[in-house]
């Protein structure tokens, strides 16, 4: 049994999803090209190599770090602001 690429084509909806396993870590997504699945799979992988091999850390934009902040308050049953947040 070989390796696989990662990538793989549905039949249905004629998009190209990335499925892999690299080191323990799942990479997953999907894309509307072949070329765009490759591209991103191939710059995930290097930033795995990196981190695993040289010990980086992983680029978070600010954005996905505050999602994550707030959305791990809202699981933990927390408040995160009490009178100065916005209404929603």
């Amino acid at each position: 049994m070989g390796r696989s690429t990662g990538i793989y084509r549905d039949e249905g909806t004629g998009r190209y999803w990335v499925d892999k396993r690299y080191r323990g870590v799942r990479l997953r997504d999907h894309f509307e090209s072949h070329q765009e699945a490759e591209e991103w799979l191939i710059h995930q992988l290097e930033n795995l190599r990196r981190q695993k091999q040289f010990g980086e850390r992983p680029k978070v934009k600010f954005s996905a770090a505050a999602a994550r902040f707030l959305e791990e308050k809202r699981l933990a049953g927390k408040t995160v602001c009490k009178d100065r947040c916005l209404p929603s």
